[in-house]
């Protein structure tokens, strides 16, 4: 019977150790099986699930605005007074709700295409409607000082007082936003007498691009190969800074490491960041890594000297020490129309050139293509103080105003996002516009700031639960038990034998002492 119980405690022992050796060969190899589905189904390329909602993404994404309405108008006019701005909104639009066009699958396991944008207005969303009204400075001419030549400003000074034009305006959200014909610009002549913080808008892009599909190579996935037919920039003039780096923000290569940066290109800024890892959540049962764009992104070259090839007027960053700021004025470098019935707009208002056409030594074409924007983090957060000291309204927090990713760290997928930016204009002193003429010094005026955000719906988060979470939560669990029971199983029939052992050799020595003192007692 003890023989018997001995060879089942060693067989039980043996089982065990053979479950958790089993339990500890599945961690290796279900990665390995996780892996192997990430890397197949995450190829931008037909037929795979990563295709399907990269041509046309599944969630929908919007782009909240809050514009600044001027309280102060006419003090600021007259008497050079400090702005007073007060936020209105959010007026919501969705965006990005057409598939990419243009698909051209290439031989070096890139993907082109081009991405038509679009905007449709969401009054659910939003704290009013299209038509409600906004006080905001007159873009063509607050921005003439930087953009014309000294010799054309009474040219537009006399436009200005012919069409009873002012330094401020009152126009709809709308065509704030999207365009309005401009009295000034008309009054000169020009070929388009349109314009707006985002115009042009209907059925525009911002270019080509060319990734990597991740096929051959799946740390390449989304990596920009080219923008606009281009490797790099040239608005900067410096090989660092025309650098396009990483994807563009929507997907990343899988098996995210947070101990290393996520680089995405921004074409509404013509600049790469870098986000870097915050901490970890959970989305919708989802773990989720955050990333955050960190605040040196817009600091100055004193405190990183990495973004001093950014800085390219002196006169608004106080020779390149102003924190904060971007000036993208010569942003611009191309624009392509696409099919769009509704509303489109982007970043693109900025370009320093000024053409001048005579005709006849008559008439006068002046193309302003060349307003002096400045881009920055919502109320100049992270900024230097300077910038929101010059302007009252300015209540800058991280919560609120901050820019970040979450990302699914397997698969790369940007599930939850809100890229956060504000548009300014700057603002100088003219002798030679009246209206400009009491205005102090030169100052950086925000219009509105916006809020890109996507997080994804429900049923995605389902169906990639069901997909990529579950799967990887059974096989732990599998593991787990594995482990655990060959442990405990182990384990117990290890004590059982030893204690087993010590009792055989209990009842031995017990033996063993009776039939000594037997024999000592038949001795004498």
């Amino acid at each position: 019977m003890s023989c018997n119980k001995n060879h089942l405690l060693t067989a039980g022992a043996f089982i065990g150790g053979l479950l958790a050796i089993l339990g500890g060969i599945l961690i290796p190899v279900g990665n390995s099986i996780i892996e192997d589905n990430v890397k197949k189904e995450a190829v931008i390329e037909n037929g795979t699930v990563a295709y399907e909602n990269w041509v046309l993404a599944g969630s929908p994404v919007y782009r909240q605005f809050w514009l600044f309405n001027v309280n102060n108008p006419l003090e600021i006019a007259q008497n050079g007074s400090k702005p007073i701005l007060r936020q209105k909104g959010p007026y919501t639009y969705r965006v990005r709700y057409l598939p990419k066009i243009n698909i051209t699958v290439n031989l070096n396991n890139t993907i082109s295409f081009l991405q038509p944008y679009c905007a449709y207005f969401e009054p659910g969303l939003s704290v009013g409607t299209e038509e409600d009204n906004i006080t905001f400075l007159n873009l063509a001419v607050a921005g003439a000082p930087s953009i014309l030549p000294p010799l054309l400003l009474p040219l537009l000074n006399n436009a200005i007082k012919q069409t009873n034009s002012s330094l401020f305006q009152t126009r709809t959200v709308k065509e704030m936003l999207w365009g309005y014909e401009d009295p000034v610009l008309k009054q000169l002549r020009l070929p388009d007498p349109h314009t707006g913080v985002f115009y042009p808008y209907n059925g525009t892009a911002d270019g080509y691009y060319n990734i990597f599909t991740g096929r051959g190579n799946i740390e390449k996935l989304g990596i920009i190969d080219r923008w606009q037919g281009k490797g790099k920039l040239t608005t900067w003039q410096d090989p660092y800074c025309d650098m396009i780096n990483g994807t563009d923000g929507s997907v990343f290569p899988p098996f995210i490491d947070k101990r290393k940066l996520l680089d995405f290109f921004s074409s509404d800024i013509c600049r790469s960041v870098s986000a870097e890892y915050e901490s970890s959540r959970v989305l919708k049962g989802i773990p989720v890594y955050r990333f955050m764009l960190p605040s040196k992104t817009f600091a100055s070259p004193v405190d990183n000297p990495e973004n001093k090839c950014y800085c390219k007027d002196p006169r608004f960053t106080r020779n390149c020490t102003m924190a904060g700021i971007l000036d993208i004025s010569g942003c611009k470098e191309g624009q392509y129309y696409t099919p769009c019935t509704i509303l489109y707009f982007s970043l693109y208002v900025a370009d320093t050139t000024v053409v001048v056409l005579l005709h006849n030594f008559m008439d006068i074409f002046i193309a302003f293509v060349g307003m002096p924007i400045y881009i920055s983090l919502p109320h100049f957060l992270y900024g230097s103080e300077a910038l929101k000291e010059a302007i009252d309204g300015m209540e800058p927090n991280e919560e609120e105003h901050s820019t970040f990713l979450d990302v699914e760290p397997v698969t790369g997928i940007s599930l939850n996002v809100a890229k956060r930016l504000q548009v300014n204009i700057a603002v100088q002193p003219s002798n030679q516009i009246e209206v400009l003429s009491n205005i102090k010094e030169p100052i950086l005026f925000p219009l509105v700031w916006l809020n890109e955000t996507a997080t994804v719906d429900d049923a995605t988060a389902e169906e990639l639960k069901g997909a990529l979470i579950s799967t990887m939560d059974l096989l732990e669990t599998i593991q787990m038990t594995l482990i655990g029971c060959g442990c405990v199983i182990f384990l117990a029939s290890i004590i059982s034998l030893c204690v087993l052992k010590k009792n055989k050799t209990k009842k031995y020595d017990q033996s063993k002492e009776m039939t000594d003192k037997g024999i000592s007692a038949n001795h004498f």
